[in-house]
């Protein structure tokens, strides 16, 4: 009987826990920022290709500019207490800028924090 209810439980929990991954919004950054086209896609279309942005930046005469970051995580940096210390994150972040509401420009970056972390290495194994 006590099995029955424990797995009852277990079943609930993992239902729950589904379900709340449900209505969270995906975000692909890496891909979805090639379907921006300069000179063709409007405001509403970068909208719909990647959601809402981080960060809006007025630049007046009718530019606006919007930037998109995310971090991406492998499934070894996603492990509960110890993800954190087996890598870093990659960094992605998109910068479009509109020119009366049409995409004027369009920037990608991906990086990883610890990029640069060789020189600090190269320069304590050379003293």
């Amino acid at each position: 009987m006590l099995k029955k209810i424990l797995m009852c439980l277990l079943l609930c929990f993992a239902a729950a826990a589904l379900s709340s991954c449900y209505n969270t919004p995906v975000r692909h950054l890496t891909s979805d920022i090639g379907m921006v086209k300069k000179g063709i896609s409007s405001e509403e279309d970068v909208l719909i290709y990647l959601g809402d942005p981080d960060i809006v930046k007025e630049l007046g005469g009718g530019r606006e500019r919007w930037i998109y970051q995310q971090a991406e995580k492998t499934a070894v940096e996603k492990l509960p207490w110890v993800g954190s210390h087996l890598g870093t994150p990659q960094e992605n972040v998109a910068i479009i800028t509109f020119n009366n509401k049409v995409v004027s420009r369009v920037q990608y970056t991906s990086s990883d924090p610890d990029e640069m972390s060789w020189e600090e290495n190269s320069l304590e194994t050379s003293k």
